[in-house]
């Protein structure tokens, strides 16, 4: 997915994103184990600050409860987008007796945050995601999602790095989380067209992102492989549900092209519906038989 300057008004250009291949799919071990691909040998260089922005953030914020903290997606994976790409990153931190447990929390201060460190970096980054959840030492039963994040997609920055203490993964049901925020994101796109809430761009965007691979979560294990590639998420569904093909790319077009426009997100919200029944219907049971099996 490249940018192809199709307009120059004056000192301002407007970049059309076009859908093109982008990304790839994970290695994998021989005994079809995903192999995580995040180094900090793929980071841009003008990133780099950012990251040791970000790790501040973290301690100060946190203090002596922070255990560590990781970046995933396309910055640490080598397919980053310059002017594009947003950092995504997420701390544990200790539990304390006000916060036994967390499964994921969202700061508050993330875009006071983000702004700031951004002022200082402004090129190639355009938005800095914070999160955080609590470390315990049976992490992987209570908070499996995001064990399989960290072992399979992420990078530790800095604290104590606990991968080695969870198992490989393969590509199948104990890979698939974007399905657990499908509802409050089609929940939020309906708000905006019905006009309850303000239409925000960046959080339709992000909306649409998490449906494209929701999408292909309904097909990993057939495919036996594993993409966090928008197009390649979009591709692979496509071959198993062709019918599907031009609403999945009218919904890539919007993600790499966001407007302002409640009909284009309506048109999303049509395909969540049937996005939201094949969930139902057929990957939320493979997860429970899955979850029944290991205990």
């Amino acid at each position: 997915m490249r940018e192809n300057e199709q307009k120059d008004l004056g000192s301002s250009k407007i970049v059309t994103r076009q859908i093109k291949p982008h990304g790839r799919f994970f290695s994998q071990a021989a005994d079809g184990t995903v192999i995580n691909p995040a180094s900090m040998d793929n980071v841009p260089e003008s990133v780099h600050p950012l990251i040791d922005e970000v790790v501040t953030v973290y301690q100060q914020r946190f203090g002596q409860n922070l255990h560590s903290v990781y970046v995933r997606g396309s910055v640490v994976h080598g397919t980053s987008v310059r002017n594009f790409s947003d950092l995504d990153t997420f701390a544990l931190v200790q539990p304390t007796d006000k916060q036994p447990f967390i499964w994921w929390c969202t700061p508050d201060w993330e875009s006071e945050a983000s702004s700031m460190i951004l002022s200082k970096y402004p090129e190639y980054i355009t938005k800095i995601d914070f999160g955080y959840a609590t470390w315990h030492k049976d992490f992987l039963k209570r908070n499996p999602t995001l064990a399989t994040t960290i072992k399979t997609q992420s990078l530790c920055i800095a604290g104590i790095n606990v991968q080695s203490l969870l198992p490989n993964f393969k590509p199948g049901p104990e890979m698939c989380c974007n399905y657990l925020g499908l509802e409050r994101e089609l929940a939020l796109l309906s708000a905006m067209v019905l006009g309850q809430k303000d239409l925000d761009v960046y959080k339709a965007q992000a909306a649409v992102k998490r449906m494209i691979r929701v999408g292909f979560e309904l097909i990993m294990e057939q495919e036996r492989r594993y993409t966090g590639s928008l197009y390649y998420c979009y591709d692979c569904l496509c071959r198993y549900y062709p019918e599907q093909r031009e609403t999945v790319r009218q919904l890539l077009e919007f993600y790499l092209n966001p407007q302002p426009d409640l009909e284009a997100i309506a048109k999303c919200l049509t395909y969540g519906k049937w996005l939201k029944e094949k969930v139902d219907r057929d990957l939320r049971p493979s997860i429970e038989n899955l979850a029944s099996v290991e205990q």
